[in-house]
């Protein structure tokens, strides 16, 4: 189940961000690194930017990590291949600064609604939203953390 909290127009000729509007204005994000919905649940769908980016970290031995043709290889346990934990239970990704895109967008997602039109979606069951010292999710908050990423899979998408 996803929420709308946000409308994304783009430039077709040129694939940049024209306008977002939000809907919902008092939330707030900040990660608590406790991967309970995300990487625990396994690896996400990988673009082929996504494979070229974890070869080119030398982090990973593509594609020996990728379970099918387009997604991560998980561990036993079913949680992503590249999800660590430290003694006080707090987790990290090995691969952090190439993570794949869906991993950076997460606990949002993006939906076509039209030609030039998307929706930006809440995954309401993180437990890293809304919390006390979280940042406002707002225009800012799309440009610094979202928007490269959004772009990314708009540009998949156009293929």
């Amino acid at each position: 189940m996803t929420e709308k909290i946000a409308d994304i127009t783009i430039n077709p000729r040129t694939g940049e961000v024209i306008t977002v509007s939000f809907s919902e204005t008092s939330l707030k994000f900040k990660c608590q690194r406790c991967a309970v919905f995300c990487c625990k649940c396994g690896g996400p769908r990988l673009l082929p930017k996504d494979v070229a980016d974890l070869k080119q970290s030398g982090k990973s031995q593509v594609p020996s990590t990728i379970a099918h043709e387009s997604t991560l290889q998980n561990k036993e346990d079913g949680s992503c291949i590249f999800l660590t934990a430290d003694l006080e239970g707090v987790f990290a990704c090995k691969v952090y600064d190439s993570r794949p895109t869906l991993c950076r967008v997460y606990p949002f997602q993006f939906e076509r609604i039209g030609e030039n039109s998307f929706s930006m979606n809440l995954i309401p069951c993180c437990n890293g939203l809304n919390t006390p010292d979280g940042q406002p999710v707002d225009e800012s908050f799309f440009t610094k953390h979202l928007k490269k990423a959004f772009l990314d899979l708009f540009a998949h998408d156009q293929r």
